[in-house]
């Protein structure tokens, strides 16, 4: 129950605009990685980027907020 309350207090605290700054941010590093952006660099060409940053932010507002912005697998 105590697991519970922390998500939900979680939920309460976290704004979108938190959300996105750690979303990029969070990409941002990946991307520099000397292993990790060249397996992104191949999977998401550099115009498609600005389009998966705002997925991922309602991905995880929808994960951390309760939001339904997010659809997709």
């Amino acid at each position: 129950m105590a697991e519970i309350l922390d998500v939900l207090q979680l939920r309460a605290r976290l704004t979108v605009d938190e959300i996105r700054t750690l979303v990029h941010r969070f990409y941002e590093r990946v991307r520099q990685d000397h292993l990790l952006g060249p397996v992104f660099a191949t999977r998401i060409a550099a115009e498609r980027w600005p389009a998966h940053l705002d997925k991922m932010v309602r991905f995880w507002s929808t994960v951390l907020r309760g939001e339904r912005g997010y659809t997709g697998n």
